[in-house]
């Protein structure tokens, strides 16, 4: 996964609109700012966050 990849699902979790909201900012100022081998890396890190966000009901 890419954060492309992590952007675009995290546009389709449903939950709690503030938190959700909050991961999307938070991605969408790494994909901005970071280099493309650390927007690699940190992408793999966020996975697990998405996978997580997918598993809880907010």
């Amino acid at each position: 996964m890419n954060l492309e990849d992590l952007l675009n699902a995290l546009a389709d979790i449903e939950g709690n609109d503030g938190e959700i909201a909050g991961l999307q900012d938070l991605a969408h100022t790494l994909w901005e700012h970071l280099p493309e081998e650390q927007r690699i890396e940190t992408a793999q890190l966020f996975e697990g966050i998405l996978q997580d966000a997918k598993n809880t009901q907010f």
